[in-house]
C-alpha cells in the first residue's frame, strides 16, 4: 500500500512538471504526434485503429440510399474485396461493408438509420472502423483521407485513433514511468487524471498539440495512455488514444 502511494504521487509530481511546458503548435499534430511519442517508447508495433462516428441526417433513411452512402465512401478511399450485410425492417435499416484497402487495412463502414415511433423522430448514422496491423506511418494521412471524404456529407464527426505496442516480459513501476513521462514530454501534455494499480497504470492528458477533446469533469482531456501486463503472453501492452481509448486489450 506505501509503494503504490509513493508510485501514485511519484506520477503526480512529473505531469505537473512536465505538463508546466508549453506546446510549439507549429509542430506535429493529432495522429503525428501519437506516432512521435510511440517511436519514443522503442516499443514493439502491434496495431492501430481509427473510429469514425457521425449523424448524416435528422430523418429516417431507405436501405437503397443506406446502400449508396456505403458504395460512395468505399469507392473514395479506395476500398477493394469488399462484402456487404443489409438489415430491412419497419423502423430500421442498416448496411454494413466489411473491406480492405490496398494496404490491406481492415476497414468496416455502417450506414445505419432508425425511426422512433413515440417521437416520430429518425436519425441516420455513419460508423467507420479502420484497423491495421502492418504499419503504422500512414495513421496521420489515413485519418486525414477519410475526415476529407466524410466532409462532403455535411456532418460533425467525430473521430477516436489509438495506436499499441508491447514490450517483453512485466515491467518494473520505474521503467513504466519512464515510458509515461517520453509520452509527456513529447506531447507537451497537462494532467488530467491518473490511475495506479497492480493491474493497470492508466494516465489522461490535454495536450495543446491535439485539436480535438472530450471533458472529463469540467477539464478537457484528448490524450489517454494506458499500460497492463498480460500474463498469458508475458508481454506488457502500452496504449495511446486520442481523445480517449476505446480499443479493448
Amino acid at each position: 500500500m506505501k509503494k503504490r502511494g509513493i508510485l501514485y504521487i511519484t506520477l503526480a509530481i512529473l505531469l505537473v512538471v512536465m505538463g508546466s511546458v508549453k506546446a510549439d503548435k507549429n509542430k506535429l499534430t493529432n495522429e503525428d504526434i501519437l506516432i512521435k511519442a510511440f517511436e519514443k517508447t522503442d516499443s514493439n508495433f502491434q496495431s492501430f485503429n481509427i473510429n469514425y462516428r457521425g449523424v448524416l441526417s435528422n430523418k429516417f433513411t431507405n436501405i437503397e440510399d443506406l446502400r449508396q452512402t456505403t458504395e460512395d465512401i468505399s469507392k473514395s478511399i479506395g476500398l477493394i474485396k469488399i462484402n456487404s450485410e443489409e438489415i430491412e425492417e419497419t423502423n430500421m435499416n442498416q448496411v454494413t461493408t466489411y473491406a480492405q484497402d490496398d494496404s490491406e487495412r481492415n476497414i468496416t463502414i455502417v450506414a445505419y438509420s432508425f425511426f422512433d415511433e413515440e417521437s416520430q423522430k429518425g436519425e441516420t448514422t455513419i460508423f467507420l472502423d479502420i484497423n491495421e496491423t502492418n504499419k503504422y506511418e500512414e495513421l496521420d494521412e489515413m485519418t486525414s483521407k477519410l475526415s476529407h471524404t466524410l466532409k462532403k456529407y455535411d456532418t460533425n464527426v467525430e473521430i477516436t485513433s489509438c495506436i499499441v505496442g508491447t514490450f517483453e516480459g512485466k515491467l518494473e513501476s520505474d521503467y513504466k514511468m519512464g515510458k509515461i513521462e517520453q509520452i509527456v514530454n513529447i506531447t507537451k501534455g497537462k494532467p488530467v487524471e491518473s490511475l495506479i494499480d497492480p493491474s493497470i497504470t492508466s494516465v489522461s492528458l490535454y495536450s495543446e498539440y491535439i485539436d480535438r477533446y472530450i471533458f472529463s469533469g469540467d477539464k478537457k482531456m484528448n490524450l489517454n495512455v494506458s499500460m497492463r501486463y498480460n500474463e498469458y503472453e508475458n508481454k506488457t501492452y502500452m496504449l495511446i488514444g486520442t481523445p480517449i481509448i476505446t480499443t479493448g486489450y
